[in-house]
C-alpha cells in the first residue's frame, strides 16, 4: 500500500504492477474513473500530499510579498500547468503565506494526534 500522487505510480499502473483500490479525495479523478473514493467505500478518509515554500521567521513583509507574488505568477503560467501539474498529474491549489502557515499548523496538530494514537509519538 502507498499514498502517492497518481504520477508517482502511473508507470507501474500502466505495466499492471499495481492496482489502485481507493482515492483519498472527495471525488474520483479522471485518470482512474473506475476507482472509488475511500468515502464511497465507507471510510471517512481524505488526504492530500502538499508542497510549499518555507523561509525562516522574521523576514521582512516586503520580501514575503515579493516571493509570494512571484510564485503565484509562476503557478498561473501555461508552462507550470503543462510541465509540472499535468506532467505529474497534480491538482492546482494556491494559497498565500498566511493561509499556508495556518494550514501547516493545523496539519501538525492532526499528524501529532494521529501518531500519538498509533503509539508512534509519546
Amino acid at each position: 500500500m502507498i499514498w502517492a500522487n497518481p504520477g508517482e505510480f502511473a508507470p507501474q499502473w500502466e505495466a499492471k504492477m499495481v492496482r489502485p483500490i481507493a482515492i483519498a479525495k472527495e471525488i474520483r479523478i479522471s485518470l482512474f474513473p473506475d476507482v472509488p473514493t475511500f468515502r464511497e467505500k465507507g471510510y471517512d478518509v481524505t488526504f492530500y500530499l502538499f508542497r510549499g515554500v518555507v523561509a525562516p521567521s522574521g523576514i521582512p513583509e516586503e520580501t514575503i510579498a515579493f516571493y509570494e507574488n512571484m510564485l503565484k505568477r509562476v503557478t498561473e503560467t501555461a508552462a507550470w500547468k503543462r510541465n509540472y501539474l499535468d506532467r505529474h498529474m497534480l491538482s492546482h491549489a494556491w494559497v498565500g503565506y498566511k493561509e499556508y502557515t495556518a494550514f501547516i499548523i493545523d496539519q501538525e496538530k492532526i499528524y501529532r494526534e494521529f501518531l500519538t494514537e498509533m503509539g508512534v509519538l509519546k
